[in-house]
């Protein structure tokens, strides 16, 4: 089985964070959905190298999305919107 890649993942630039901070709970789940059809739902019938290297890409990108929306979320509920936690 591959490794993951330590520190491989991009920096989340502010355009990315802002368009993730700016969308709705309900386009956070059509996006999981979508994705969901498109890589997990798979006819093989063990689950091996070629299906984690096949979502490991949308899996790092699904946890930076998911930090930043959280890291908002928080921000909003705590009354610190001007705190920006995610680009320390």
């Amino acid at each position: 089985m591959a490794r993951l890649r330590s520190g491989a993942s991009k920096k989340i630039s502010g355009s990315e964070r802002q368009l993730w901070q700016s969308t709705s709970v309900e386009v956070w789940a059509q996006e999981s959905h979508k994705l969901a059809h498109k890589l997990a739902y798979t006819t093989e019938a063990q689950l091996g190298e070629k299906y984690f290297l096949r979502c490991q890409d949308s899996v790092e990108m699904r946890l930076q999305q998911g930090g930043v929306r959280l890291a908002s979320v928080l921000n909003g509920t705590l009354g610190n919107p001007g705190i920006d936690v995610v680009s320390k």
